[in-house]
């Protein structure tokens, strides 16, 4: 049987091999990289005035620490059961709820883009060391900024607001498959990544000190693909369409040029009038990327012979109208190197300019991809399930599309999902509590417990009155 020590408000209860007539140890709980939840009933009369919200709370087995945290919450109550006050503690981690993740102005908005989750982790510890250490969830360096380069999976965009610091190690620790554990005796804050985790195995079979009492083993094919390609944004190339003169009275009634330099003032002869336009009409071009600017250009030659585009104006794009207008008029010009205003024109040699729509559209391929496997599709759900799938995933940062990212993300994605949940009824595993780790299952004697495959537990529960343990699991 485990022998049980626990400390509070500055007392040393020792609880033997179970619960006495001043404490009730009820439930103890750890939550993957989100801390762990500890429940007992105080009776003492004498505790009952001494442990009050924030009090320190330590639970041992057998000499080694497996929870270490603060009280949470008290409920005090008295009835024919019985009376007492009922406490929830909470470990380090948990109390990181209390620390609202902002930028150094204090705004609780922050944008990453195209770095890792070290870098993130690290700008955001050092944003909030002075909250982290006051709250008692850390001591002075208690993070080493040399273990936080080593986390150099990749973080595309990350949009944190109105978060908290807990939600955000939970996010981000999930992007690269790390662990946290905080030390309970230094408060030092170790991350790894969780292939390195330890490995224990849980013996359930005949003759071991534990019981199966029941499990589910889940197995389905949930974001499940056989293929992973990651492209960037689709390659854009440059048209050009008709200007359609658009008249418009407001903007071009006047500007019927009638001057010197092109003819004789006042004239009345249709032959002897230059027409000027300041509105075009794109609305035939269909294709265009509307998040690109929409540009009116004019053709004119060059001393060698050829044609060059002249810019004549840029704006962004008219969903509603289809319309570009010209800060200065556009001339029907005859054929000369200037425009506008500028041309020379001879009397009655006045023809339409060559001028242009130049937009962008985008092409059927992306600007740049990468597949894995290069052709055809495998892993696990392939050979299993004969699930062809391709996932395509938008990655805004062209450097990060190479082929090991995408070899890591269909090794991730080509598997099948595994999830297994167990009741063992038996002593508390204090190995499995005591940090991060990884499981086995021992000594099995039923087929679908495999004694190979190795899981990362997303919860483990002990229920002290009932002697029997929960663990919800995935294979790792």
């Amino acid at each position: 049987m485990s022998d049980y020590i626990l400390e509070t408000a500055g007392r040393t209860i020792k609880l033997g091999s179970g619960n006495n007539p001043r404490v009730s140890l009820v439930r103890l709980q750890s939550n993957f990289n989100r801390g762990k939840i500890f429940e007992f009933i105080l009776h003492d009369i004498e505790l009952l005035g001494l442990v009050g919200l924030r009090s320190s709370v330590r639970l041992s087995v057998d000499g080694v620490v497996i929870f270490s945290g603060f009280v949470f919450s008290e409920c005090s109550f008295f009835g024919s059961t019985g009376s007492g006050k009922r406490i929830v503690a909470q470990s380090s981690l948990r109390w990181c709820e209390f620390v609202r993740v902002t930028d150094s102005a204090g705004v609780p908005r922050i944008q990453f883009t195209a770095t890792t989750v070290g870098q993130v982790l690290s700008q955001i510890l050092n944003q909030h060391a002075s909250e982290i250490c006051d709250l008692g969830l850390g001591s002075e360096n208690f993070y080493s900024e040399q273990i936080l380069a080593g986390l150099d999976e990749p973080v595309d965009h990350l949009w944190i607001e109105n978060r908290s610091l807990l939600s955000v190690l939970g996010e981000v620790l999930t992007i690269g498959e790390y662990s946290l554990d905080i030390d309970s005796a230094t408060l030092f804050w170790q991350f790894s990544s969780v292939d390195d985790l330890d490995i224990i195995k849980i013996a359930v079979g005949r003759g071991s000190a534990n019981q199966l009492i029941a499990y589910s083993l889940l197995r389905d094919l949930s974001e499940a693909c056989s293929a992973v390609r990651l492209v960037s944004n689709r390659k854009v190339s440059i048209g050009y369409g008709k200007a359609s003169p658009a008249w418009d009275g407001s903007l071009e009634s006047s500007w019927q040029l009638r001057t010197d330099y092109y003819s004789v003032p006042n004239a009345s002869d249709a032959e002897d009038s230059a027409w000027v336009y300041r509105r075009f009409s794109y609305d035939g071009i269909s294709e265009l990327a509307e998040e690109y600017p929409i540009e009116l250009v004019q053709k004119v030659p060059t001393d060698g012979g050829g044609w060059t585009y002249q810019l004549l104006e840029t704006q962004l794009v008219d969903r509603e109208g289809k319309y570009i207008v010209s800060r200065y008029p556009i001339l029907k010009v005859p054929e000369a190197r200037r425009i506008n205003k500028q041309n020379a024109v001879i009397a009655g040699k006045a023809k339409a300019g060559d001028v242009y729509i130049r937009y962008r559209y985008y092409e059927s391929e992306p600007e740049k991809g990468v597949r894995f496997p290069p052709d055809g599709f495998a892993g696990q759900v392939m050979d299993t399930a004969g699930l062809k799938c391709l996932y395509n995933e938008y990655v805004s940062d062209e450097r990060k599309i190479n082929l090991d990212r995408a070899h890591r993300e269909w090794k991730s994605k080509s598997s099948l999902n595994q999830a297994i949940t167990l009741s063992v009824r038996g002593d508390i595993p204090a190995d499995v509590f005591r940090k991060p780790v990884r499981l086995r299952i021992g000594h099995s004697e039923v087929p679908d417990l495999s004694t190979e495959e190795i899981y990362l537990p997303s919860i483990i529960e002990y229920d002290f009155i009932r002697g029997m343990s929960r663990y919800e699991m995935q294979k790792s």
